[in-house]
């Protein structure tokens, strides 16, 4: 009982750590590319620095690689926020996983905080529950399932009290699961699900350049800053962006910004090291959703087919993005019912990760990923 009420306690923690961690970033967010002391969610891609813009993830780079190259652990949370408030396409839950150190060897502990922090970023405690024990945070026994299900359930319920409990993704609209849309969605869970693979192993490739590592993020920071330049969508955390992934009120540039462009970005910051890639859940959310959103798009122009809406088709892709990256399927599931708070998702989703699971699992098991 003592565990259980420890891990609970550490969830209410964590909660307000990320809350904090969140303001942080968004404050470093503003006062960098928009010049003004705000702590609420930027949007930078009308900052009106032009080229200038590439500086800002340089810089941020430089100061985390100085923080890093100094050896001490403690200041790695440091890092990671510098980097991830100055454009790094990391997410809050980057930063948090970083700074779980502090609670030594306590792995309850950790995954009880981490439950915590999943559940009040997502609205979903059961996701984060599954989630937990599908990466393997934690050994899957009965103590352990009612410690993380009520630090999850604790991390919820703050969120709550913070800001209420809407849908973090509403959707209104199904369009009907006729053949020729699920066959959409079923398409659509293998091309996306194709990314989340591709980008574990283009993570994997720039892990094996030991060459001056420390300063490989300054080195990504370079390319990331022009691609900012040239589509400031894929910079930062990028959570301004998912009203627009949940009603499809997105132009050709958007999509492809918050897609290829904040891929290419993602898979240079995290295979160069840097702090923050350590759980990479957001990022994973945006990329998924506009792929998803591009292909019923294409569908739509290619073959004439409309039993598709933008909102279903950004959910399909974040879940197949999710079960491709990660050795994950339930929580994807899941997540996908507690983040729209409909269970018309359920049947395209699952559509969509079941090809995704068994690509990752083929692909794995043959060495490739």
């Amino acid at each position: 009982m003592k565990s259980i009420g420890l891990a609970v306690l550490f969830a209410v923690l964590a909660a307000l750590v990320f809350e904090g961690l969140a303001r942080l970033i968004n404050f470093i967010t503003w006062v960098c590319f928009l010049g003004a002391f705000k702590t609420d969610i930027p949007d930078i891609t009308d900052s009106g620095l032009g080229g200038w813009i590439i500086l800002i993830p340089i810089a941020g780079a430089l100061a985390g690689a100085l923080i890093a190259k100094s050896g001490k652990k403690k200041l790695v949370p440091f890092s990671a926020l510098l980097m991830t408030g100055t454009g790094f396409p990391f997410g809050v839950e980057g930063t948090f996983v970083s700074g779980l150190f502090v609670l030594g060897e306590r792995k309850l502990l950790k995954a009880a905080a981490l439950a915590g922090a999943l559940a009040y970023m997502m609205h979903a405690p059961l996701a984060a529950t599954v989630l937990i024990f599908e990466l393997g945070f934690i050994a899957f026994t009965l103590l352990n399932v009612v410690a993380i299900l009520l630090s999850a359930a604790t991390g919820a319920l703050c969120c709550f009290l913070f800001y209420g409990w809407g849908a973090v993704f509403p959707i209104h609209e199904s369009g009907g699961n006729t053949i020729s849309g699920l066959t959409v969605y079923f398409i659509t869970g293998i091309v996306v699900s194709l990314f989340g693979i591709s980008l574990t192993g283009l993570i994997k490739m720039m892990g094996k350049i030991t060459y001056k590592r420390e300063w490989l993020p300054v080195i990504a920071a370079v390319i990331i800053g022009y691609l900012g330049w040239l589509r400031p969508e894929g910079l930062g955390t990028g959570n301004n962006f998912l009203e627009v992934l949940y009603t499809g009120q997105m132009n050709l540039e958007i999509c492809l910004g918050l897609s290829l462009v904040r891929f290419a970005m993602l898979a240079l910051a995290a295979g160069s090291g840097a702090p923050g890639h350590a759980l990479m859940i957001t990022p994973l959310v945006l990329i998924g959703g506009a792929l998803g959103t591009g292909c019923i798009l294409l569908f739509a122009m290619l073959f004439g087919v409309h039993d598709t809406t933008f909102g279903v088709a950004a959910m399909v892709g974040i879940a197949a993005m999710l079960t491709g990256r990660l050795p994950i399927i339930l929580a994807a599931i899941i997540l996908s019912i507690e983040m729209t708070h409909q269970w018309m998702v359920i049947l395209p989703v699952i559509v969509a990760v079941i090809p995704a699971f068994i690509l990752r699992k083929l692909i794995v098991r043959n060495g490739t990923n």
